[in-house]
């Protein structure tokens, strides 16, 4: 018994022919229909079954929408905290957080939950929603707060030796020193 060669376009045009007919068949109409499909247009039984009971052929499946995770005073909180740290890259700024929550909460008056967000965010989405570091203008154009290379983001405020305004303490060789930690 030789099996018929059918195009793709032939097959597409056979499915949205049988579509209507296989749904609103009794079960031995289907069964029937479904051996000669199978038979036509070389499906295996069950791939068959799943095209001719699943979504109408050429219909478009809505986007999949997913829910917002970080509120826009979470994203502002981060894009202040990563001005003020002197735009570390995102790695960086993950593990600054923990150092500049106290200097955030002071200043931007956070709420609990805006604050568990934000150390919730991964570096990933960091580099999405914050977006990247402004260039400066020129060398002299930086100003103090601003690190003049992503791994030398200054320590906040209240880590900083009394009397001094960060003389050059970056988060590198501070956090490295008190806390044992390599990032």
């Amino acid at each position: 018994m030789e099996r018929p060669i059918v195009s793709a376009q032939a097959k597409r045009e056979y499915v949205e022919a049988i579509y209507q007919r296989y749904r609103r068949a009794k079960r031995a109409e289907k069964r029937q229909m479904l051996d000669e499909f199978c038979h036509v247009a070389r499906y295996h039984r069950k791939s068959a079954i799943r095209l001719l009971t699943g979504p109408a052929p050429g219909a478009v499946r809505p986007p999949r929408r997913r829910d917002i995770l970080y509120t826009a005073a979470a994203i502002e909180a981060l894009r202040a905290i990563w001005e003020a740290a002197g735009y570390p890259w995102s790695l960086r700024l993950k593990a600054l957080l923990p150092l500049w929550l106290p200097w955030a909460r002071r200043r931007l008056h956070l709420r609990p939950a805006v604050e568990r967000q934000v150390l919730a965010i991964s570096p990933r989405q960091m580099d999405r929603r914050v977006g990247p570091a402004p260039p400066p203008a020129s060398e002299a154009a930086v100003r103090p707060h601003q690190a003049r290379h992503p791994a030398q983001a200054p320590l906040p405020p209240q880590d900083r030796p009394l009397g001094t305004h960060n003389p050059a303490g970056f988060a590198d060789d501070r956090f490295t020193q008190r806390r044992g930690l390599f990032l």
